[in-house]
Parts: C-alpha cells; structure tokens; sequence
C-alpha cells in the first residue's frame, strides 16, 4: 500500500489521496469514533461525513473508469500498429506474438502502472465508505438501544429513515430521567 497513501500513528488511520490534482487528507478513525458523551454530536456529523467520503470513492471510481478506457484504447491503437507493420513488411504475426509486444510497451505499461496505483487508492476509499456504513447501523442501533432504556418507544415505519432530531429527544429525555432518579435517590438518602 502506497505510504502516502494510508498513515497509521498511534491508533489513528491518516487517509491522505490525491484525486485529479486535488489532495484530500482526513483521519478516518476520528469520523468513525463513537463515545457516549457525544453521540449527539456524531448522529448530527455522520450524514456529512458519509457524503465526504462517498464523494471522493466516487470521482476515484471515476479516475479509475477512464484510465480503464485509456488502456483498452491504446491497446487496439497498438495492435493495429504492429499488426499494419508486420503486414507491410510482409510477415505473420499471431496474436499472442501480438499480446506480447504490446504488454512490453513502454506507454502501454506506463499506463497498467497510473491504473493499479489509482486502483489502489479506490479500494481504500472502498474501505472508509464500508466503515462510515457500517457507523451507520452502529448508531442506528445505538439510537434504538439509548430510546429503550429510557422508555421512549417509536412506531417505525417499514423503511423508516435515521433522524438525527429524534436521538436528541431520546437524550434528552434520558439526560431527564437521569437527573430525576438521581434526585429521588438523593431525597431517599
């Protein structure tokens, strides 16, 4: 893995990728650390930071597409090339003899490497959408777990959306019954 690419420096994913000419660079473990102090906060945040990387797996994906097209395009312009050359001078080529020289080309190759680095940085970014997913139905469950312990029970729908707005109401409400229990246990004293 390319080391510009993907730093890791005591506990923490550094993703640093360069995409057309643009540099991103962000730490992904902080976009998927949960603590409960600040669940608030990460079910407010998550939606953006799925769209950041999203976006950036996209125009990867993209960069990705074209230097495919690029490759397939130079290889049939090559085997023209050498089949027109080997025709005028009068011999037989296979295609394999054919395969092989275009594999040793020097632009051709050129282009084999762009793409498998780029390749490379797609599978990465692949892998932080999957985690900022996987997030996602964390807090999902988080949200349903922190409404069942304080007694909130919501009607879902068969395909109900994640709402940030109702996971503060549910800690809201949590922090309330919190406080309520710990007063009744102060008074009980």
């Amino acid at each position: 893995m390319s080391e510009e690419l993907v730093k890791q420096k005591d506990g923490a994913i550094e993703i640093t990728v360069n995409i057309q000419g643009t540099e991103y660079q962000r730490n992904l473990s902080d976009d998927l650390a949960v603590t409960e102090d600040h669940i608030q906060e990460v079910l407010i945040q998550a939606p953006g930071k799925a769209t950041f990387w999203n976006m950036l797996y996209q125009k990867q994906r993209s960069v990705v597409q074209k230097l495919k097209v690029t490759m397939e395009r130079t290889y049939a312009e090559l085997n023209t090339e050498y089949r027109r050359n080997a025709d005028q001078d009068g011999k037989k080529i296979s295609q394999d003899e054919v395969a092989a020289m275009i594999l040793c080309n020097k632009d051709y190759q050129e282009i084999q490497d762009t793409l498998l680095v780029e390749q490379e940085k797609s599978n990465v970014l692949k892998a932080a959408t999957d985690g900022i997913e996987s997030l996602k139905s964390t807090l999902i469950s988080l949200s349903a777990n922190m409404r069942s312990q304080i007694g909130i029970h919501v009607k879902e729908e068969k395909k109900s959306k994640w709402s940030p707005a109702a996971t503060e109401e549910v800690v809201r409400k949590g922090k309330e019954n919190a406080f309520a229990a710990k007063e009744r246990a102060r008074r009980n004293k």
